[in-house]
Protein backbone atom coordinates (compact mmCIF):
# COMPACT_ATOMS: atom_id res chain seq x y z
CA UNK A 1 0.00 0.00 0.00
CA UNK A 2 1.51 3.40 -0.99
CA UNK A 3 2.36 5.78 1.84
CA UNK A 4 -0.35 8.36 2.50
CA UNK A 5 0.84 11.87 1.69
CA UNK A 6 0.69 14.44 4.48
CA UNK A 7 1.29 18.18 4.51
CA UNK A 8 4.96 18.26 5.51
CA UNK A 9 6.89 20.65 3.29
CA UNK A 10 10.13 18.67 3.18
CA UNK A 11 8.24 15.49 2.20
CA UNK A 12 6.45 17.05 -0.76
CA UNK A 13 8.62 18.11 -3.68
CA UNK A 14 7.10 20.45 -6.23
CA UNK A 15 8.05 18.12 -9.10
CA UNK A 16 6.27 15.21 -7.42
CA UNK A 17 3.18 17.33 -6.79
CA UNK A 18 3.01 18.55 -10.40
CA UNK A 19 3.05 14.93 -11.62
CA UNK A 20 0.57 13.74 -8.96
CA UNK A 21 -2.88 12.55 -10.00
CA UNK A 22 -5.59 15.20 -9.70
CA UNK A 23 -7.58 13.38 -7.01
CA UNK A 24 -4.64 13.05 -4.60
CA UNK A 25 -3.50 16.64 -5.18
CA UNK A 26 -7.01 17.96 -4.57
CA UNK A 27 -7.27 15.96 -1.35
CA UNK A 28 -4.05 17.56 -0.06
CA UNK A 29 -5.58 20.98 -0.68
CA UNK A 30 -8.76 19.95 1.16
CA UNK A 31 -6.69 18.59 4.05
CA UNK A 32 -5.09 21.99 4.57
CA UNK A 33 -8.50 23.67 4.62
CA UNK A 34 -9.53 21.29 7.42
CA UNK A 35 -6.34 22.11 9.32
CA UNK A 36 -7.20 25.80 9.08
CA UNK A 37 -10.45 25.13 10.92
CA UNK A 38 -8.46 23.62 13.80
CA UNK A 39 -5.67 26.19 13.92
CA UNK A 40 -5.75 26.50 17.70
CA UNK A 41 -5.23 22.77 18.09
CA UNK A 42 -1.96 22.63 16.19
CA UNK A 43 -0.24 25.95 15.57
CA UNK A 44 3.20 24.59 14.70
CA UNK A 45 1.68 21.86 12.53
CA UNK A 46 -0.33 24.47 10.62
CA UNK A 47 2.77 26.59 9.98
CA UNK A 48 4.57 23.77 8.22
CA UNK A 49 1.36 22.71 6.52
CA UNK A 50 1.11 26.25 5.11
CA UNK A 51 4.53 25.86 3.51
CA UNK A 52 3.53 22.45 2.17
CA UNK A 53 0.17 23.52 0.76
CA UNK A 54 1.90 26.42 -0.98
CA UNK A 55 3.60 23.79 -3.13
CA UNK A 56 0.21 22.12 -3.67
CA UNK A 57 -1.23 25.48 -4.76
CA UNK A 58 1.72 25.96 -7.12
CA UNK A 59 1.04 22.57 -8.69
CA UNK A 60 -2.67 23.42 -8.93
CA UNK A 61 -1.77 26.69 -10.66
CA UNK A 62 0.28 24.78 -13.24
CA UNK A 63 -2.67 22.43 -13.78
CA UNK A 64 -5.04 25.39 -14.11
CA UNK A 65 -2.88 27.11 -16.73
CA UNK A 66 -2.57 23.88 -18.71
CA UNK A 67 -6.34 23.44 -18.50
CA UNK A 68 -6.93 26.97 -19.80
CA UNK A 69 -4.80 26.24 -22.83
CA UNK A 70 -6.92 23.14 -23.48
CA UNK A 71 -10.14 25.13 -22.92
CA UNK A 72 -10.98 23.00 -19.86
CA UNK A 73 -11.35 26.09 -17.67
CA UNK A 74 -12.53 29.62 -18.48
CA UNK A 75 -9.60 31.88 -19.34
CA UNK A 76 -10.51 34.32 -16.55
CA UNK A 77 -10.54 31.69 -13.76
CA UNK A 78 -8.29 32.84 -10.93
CA UNK A 79 -6.23 30.45 -8.85
CA UNK A 80 -8.23 31.39 -5.73
CA UNK A 81 -11.48 30.52 -7.51
CA UNK A 82 -10.01 27.25 -8.77
CA UNK A 83 -8.88 26.24 -5.28
CA UNK A 84 -12.28 27.16 -3.84
CA UNK A 85 -13.96 24.89 -6.39
CA UNK A 86 -11.84 22.04 -4.99
CA UNK A 87 -11.86 22.75 -1.24
CA UNK A 88 -15.12 24.65 -0.84
CA UNK A 89 -13.32 27.58 0.79
CA UNK A 90 -11.19 30.48 -0.40
CA UNK A 91 -7.49 29.77 0.19
CA UNK A 92 -5.82 31.78 2.98
CA UNK A 93 -3.89 34.83 1.79
CA UNK A 94 -0.78 33.71 3.69
CA UNK A 95 -0.67 30.34 1.91
CA UNK A 96 -1.15 32.02 -1.48
CA UNK A 97 1.74 34.37 -0.71
CA UNK A 98 3.93 31.39 0.15
CA UNK A 99 2.84 29.87 -3.17
CA UNK A 100 4.27 32.95 -4.86
CA UNK A 101 7.56 32.33 -3.04
CA UNK A 102 7.63 28.78 -4.40
CA UNK A 103 7.04 29.98 -7.96
CA UNK A 104 9.42 32.92 -7.84
CA UNK A 105 12.34 31.36 -6.01
CA UNK A 106 12.12 27.56 -6.15
CA UNK A 107 10.58 26.91 -9.56
CA UNK A 108 12.98 29.38 -11.19
CA UNK A 109 16.04 27.91 -9.47
CA UNK A 110 16.94 31.05 -7.51
CA UNK A 111 16.99 28.86 -4.38
CA UNK A 112 16.90 25.13 -3.77
CA UNK A 113 13.67 23.56 -2.58
CA UNK A 114 15.49 22.60 0.62
CA UNK A 115 16.14 26.31 1.23
CA UNK A 116 12.41 26.91 0.99
CA UNK A 117 11.65 24.04 3.37
CA UNK A 118 14.19 25.32 5.93
CA UNK A 119 13.04 28.94 5.98
CA UNK A 120 10.45 30.43 8.29
CA UNK A 121 7.01 31.33 6.95
CA UNK A 122 7.70 34.97 7.81
CA UNK A 123 10.89 35.15 5.75
CA UNK A 124 9.29 33.40 2.80
CA UNK A 125 6.36 35.80 2.86
CA UNK A 126 8.71 38.80 2.95
CA UNK A 127 10.64 37.37 -0.01
CA UNK A 128 7.40 36.90 -1.96
CA UNK A 129 6.33 40.46 -1.22
CA UNK A 130 9.67 41.69 -2.56
CA UNK A 131 8.92 40.00 -5.90
CA UNK A 132 5.47 41.58 -5.92
CA UNK A 133 6.97 45.00 -5.14
CA UNK A 134 9.21 44.85 -8.23
CA UNK A 135 6.28 43.62 -10.35
CA UNK A 136 7.67 40.13 -10.87
CA UNK A 137 11.08 41.19 -12.21
CA UNK A 138 13.16 38.23 -11.03
CA UNK A 139 16.36 39.86 -12.27
CA UNK A 140 15.88 42.83 -9.96
CA UNK A 141 18.72 43.29 -7.47
CA UNK A 142 16.24 43.23 -4.59
CA UNK A 143 14.99 39.77 -5.59
CA UNK A 144 18.52 38.43 -6.04
CA UNK A 145 19.51 39.79 -2.61
CA UNK A 146 16.40 38.21 -1.10
CA UNK A 147 17.39 34.87 -2.63
CA UNK A 148 20.81 35.17 -0.95
CA UNK A 149 19.13 35.77 2.39
CA UNK A 150 16.92 32.70 1.92
CA UNK A 151 20.01 30.61 1.20
CA UNK A 152 22.19 31.92 4.04
CA UNK A 153 19.45 32.08 6.72
CA UNK A 154 21.49 34.19 9.14
CA UNK A 155 20.16 35.31 12.52
CA UNK A 156 19.13 38.69 11.04
CA UNK A 157 17.46 37.23 7.96
CA UNK A 158 13.97 38.57 8.65
CA UNK A 159 15.34 42.03 9.45
CA UNK A 160 17.42 42.04 6.27
CA UNK A 161 14.51 40.92 4.10
CA UNK A 162 12.29 43.59 5.63
CA UNK A 163 14.93 46.21 4.82
CA UNK A 164 15.09 44.97 1.21
CA UNK A 165 11.30 45.17 0.98
CA UNK A 166 11.27 48.69 2.41
CA UNK A 167 13.88 49.73 -0.14
CA UNK A 168 11.61 48.85 -3.06
CA UNK A 169 8.21 49.43 -1.49
CA UNK A 170 7.80 51.35 1.75
CA UNK A 171 5.29 49.50 3.88
CA UNK A 172 1.83 51.11 3.64
CA UNK A 173 -0.25 51.45 6.75
CA UNK A 174 -2.42 48.39 7.25
CA UNK A 175 -6.18 48.80 7.23
CA UNK A 176 -8.47 47.70 10.06
CA UNK A 177 -9.21 44.32 8.43
CA UNK A 178 -5.51 43.47 8.09
CA UNK A 179 -4.82 44.69 11.62
CA UNK A 180 -7.48 42.35 13.02
CA UNK A 181 -6.07 39.45 10.99
CA UNK A 182 -2.59 40.16 12.40
CA UNK A 183 -4.04 40.39 15.91
CA UNK A 184 -5.73 37.01 15.49
CA UNK A 185 -2.41 35.54 14.33
CA UNK A 186 -0.74 36.95 17.46
CA UNK A 187 -3.41 35.33 19.61
CA UNK A 188 -3.21 32.02 17.74
CA UNK A 189 0.58 31.94 18.14
CA UNK A 190 0.30 32.45 21.91
CA UNK A 191 1.75 35.97 22.12
CA UNK A 192 -1.29 37.85 23.44
CA UNK A 193 0.04 38.05 27.01
CA UNK A 194 3.33 39.57 25.83
CA UNK A 195 1.49 42.13 23.69
CA UNK A 196 -0.81 43.21 26.51
CA UNK A 197 2.13 43.44 28.92
CA UNK A 198 3.81 45.83 26.45
CA UNK A 199 0.70 48.02 26.12
CA UNK A 200 1.58 50.49 28.95
CA UNK A 201 4.91 51.29 27.24
CA UNK A 202 3.24 51.80 23.86
CA UNK A 203 0.49 53.87 25.50
CA UNK A 204 3.03 56.48 26.61
CA UNK A 205 4.13 57.04 22.99
CA UNK A 206 0.61 57.92 21.81
CA UNK A 207 -0.78 61.38 21.19
CA UNK A 208 -2.15 62.64 24.54
CA UNK A 209 -5.18 64.44 23.10
CA UNK A 210 -6.59 61.78 20.78
CA UNK A 211 -4.87 58.40 20.61
CA UNK A 212 -4.38 57.99 24.36
CA UNK A 213 -8.03 58.77 25.05
CA UNK A 214 -9.33 56.46 22.32
CA UNK A 215 -7.07 53.57 23.36
CA UNK A 216 -7.93 54.02 27.05
CA UNK A 217 -11.67 54.04 26.36
CA UNK A 218 -11.44 51.03 24.01
CA UNK A 219 -9.38 49.04 26.51
CA UNK A 220 -11.73 49.95 29.38
CA UNK A 221 -14.77 48.88 27.37
CA UNK A 222 -13.07 45.63 26.38
CA UNK A 223 -12.26 44.93 30.02
CA UNK A 224 -15.89 45.59 30.98
CA UNK A 225 -17.03 43.05 28.38
CA UNK A 226 -14.54 40.49 29.72
CA UNK A 227 -15.75 41.06 33.29
CA UNK A 228 -19.38 40.77 32.21
CA UNK A 229 -18.69 37.54 30.32
CA UNK A 230 -16.60 35.87 33.04
CA UNK A 231 -18.21 37.19 36.23
CA UNK A 232 -17.19 35.22 39.30
CA UNK A 233 -14.27 33.61 37.48
CA UNK A 234 -12.73 37.04 36.84
CA UNK A 235 -13.18 37.94 40.52
CA UNK A 236 -11.42 34.71 41.48
CA UNK A 237 -8.50 35.51 39.16
CA UNK A 238 -8.21 38.97 40.69
CA UNK A 239 -8.26 37.57 44.24
CA UNK A 240 -5.58 35.00 43.38
CA UNK A 241 -3.41 37.72 41.84
CA UNK A 242 -3.73 39.92 44.93
CA UNK A 243 -2.86 36.98 47.17
CA UNK A 244 0.26 36.17 45.16
CA UNK A 245 1.32 39.82 45.16
CA UNK A 246 0.88 40.04 48.93
CA UNK A 247 2.92 36.85 49.45
CA UNK A 248 5.70 38.19 47.21
CA UNK A 249 5.75 41.52 49.07
CA UNK A 250 5.95 39.75 52.42
CA UNK A 251 8.81 37.57 51.21
CA UNK A 252 10.76 40.63 50.08
CA UNK A 253 10.02 42.82 53.12
CA UNK A 254 13.14 43.97 55.05
CA UNK A 255 13.83 42.59 58.54
CA UNK A 256 15.37 44.42 61.47
CA UNK A 257 18.80 43.32 62.69
CA UNK A 258 19.37 43.84 66.43
CA UNK A 259 22.41 43.76 68.70
CA UNK A 260 21.92 43.44 72.43
CA UNK A 261 18.25 44.19 71.96
CA UNK A 262 18.82 47.43 70.02
CA UNK A 263 18.02 47.83 66.28
CA UNK A 264 21.10 48.50 64.16
CA UNK A 265 19.67 48.37 60.63
CA UNK A 266 17.54 46.61 58.06
CA UNK A 267 18.38 44.19 55.26
CA UNK A 268 16.18 42.51 52.65
CA UNK A 269 14.75 39.18 53.73
CA UNK A 270 16.51 37.29 50.94
CA UNK A 271 19.90 38.74 51.92
CA UNK A 272 19.34 37.91 55.58
CA UNK A 273 18.64 34.29 54.65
Amino acid sequence: MPKKLVLIASDLSLKMLVDLDAGTLDELARTYQKKGQAVKDGRDDLKDASKAVAKVYCALEIRLERGKKQNLFPANTSLAEFIKSITGEKPPTHALTLKNAVGAYVETGLIAESDYDSNSNNCLELAARIVDAVKGNLGNEAVLNAAKELKQRCSKEAKNLRAILDSVKPSPKMDAKEALERFEEICADGHLVAVLAHLPDVFETLSPDTEKRDVYVAFALALQRIDAANGETADQWAAETEKLAAAKAAANAPITITAAGKPVGEVPTAQAA
